[in-house]
């Protein structure tokens, strides 16, 4: 990422965002996770299943998507060791999906299957330091934010066209539905939206204060604020700024049916609440070392 310049006047946590890219902080990472069990009255809703919770972690001391069971538990921090930083994590129902985010110079998009196995860190190439991904049934979206353009490619890593969607610099966050394509700026606080065509473009779909981290499902937009997480309608409408009191210095927020999560850049912490907004626990899984950014969901 570019050094911090003209700083005066912007939010202290963009100061956070420059370090932490910078690799001072550590650099990116993504998580995916389900609520765990055993809960007490008010917790976050127990599941359980064979699914589990990933995560990745890059920083000069190493870098790895890690796993844990539903419960939080069997914790394995070095899952996948892709030999790479690994940003912006997402799954698929065969594949996990990385970038490779290094403080400027990285150029690719990794996968491996879901078993951890036939890692590729160099599956697409060519990118500007990417530092997020996604994918819809037919595609893997990817942004990088020392560069000005959403990426897009087939799932097996044809049609490579790294120039898709003009979105501008310091874009490190996408989610895609059925229709649209959405996109997280952490210098102008902005989530903006457009079509999966590339076409009807809104720049300023939601204004928040926290840094552009956000996550969608069916109904709604959830995002950062600095000290909170708002909710939204996708279109932008309804805002509630202090959906969920408290949480801060958010790298990443990401959805089931039941539950929301949350990954803290600087604690190293993934945290969850009910979908409602009761029952937060911000300290559902600990111990993650080096820069943890993101949160995704397996579909």
């Amino acid at each position: 990422m570019r050094d911090v310049q003209g700083a005066v006047g912007r939010h202290i946590r963009v100061v956070h965002w420059k370090l932490f890219y910078l690799g001072i902080a550590g650099i990116l990472s993504g998580v995916v996770l389900l609520p765990f069990s055993g809960a007490s009255a008010g917790a976050a809703t127990p599941r359980t299943g064979s699914s589990y919770i990933y995560w990745g972690v890059g920083s000069s001391g190493g870098s790895s998507v890690g796993r844990a069971d539903l419960n939080g538990t069997g914790v394995n921090y070095n899952f996948i060791e892709p030999g790479t930083n690994v940003a912006g994590v997402t799954l698929n129902k065969k594949y996990i999906y990385w970038a490779t985010a290094n403080g400027g110079t990285a150029t690719d998009i990794g996968r491996a299957k879901i078993n951890g196995t036939d890692v590729n860190s160099a599956f697409i190439t060519g990118a500007s330091n990417p530092c997020g991904v996604a994918v819809s049934k037919k595609y893997i979206y990817w942004v990088g934010d020392t560069g000005d353009y959403i990426g897009r490619a087939k799932l097996d890593g044809t049609a490579v066209d790294q120039d898709w969607l003009d979105v501008g610099t310091d874009v490190c966050w996408l989610a895609v539905n059925s229709s649209n394509i959405y996109w997280g700026n952490y210098s102008t606080d902005e989530i903006a939206s457009a079509t999966l065509s590339g076409t009807d473009v809104n720049s300023d779909l939601i204004t928040t204060t926290g840094g552009g981290a956000f996550a969608i499902n069916s109904s709604y937009i959830y995002f950062q604020n600095s000290s909170s997480i708002g909710r939204a309608n996708l279109d932008g409408s309804g805002v509630n700024n202090s959906f969920i009191s408290g949480p801060s210095n958010l790298s990443g927020i990401a959805l089931n049916g039941s539950n929301i999560y949350w990954a803290t850049y600087q604690g190293s912490e993934i945290g969850e609440a009910n979908l409602d907004g009761s029952g937060v626990n911000n300290s559902f899984i600990t111990g993650i070392t080096g820069g943890l950014f993101g949160v995704a969901l397996k579909p």
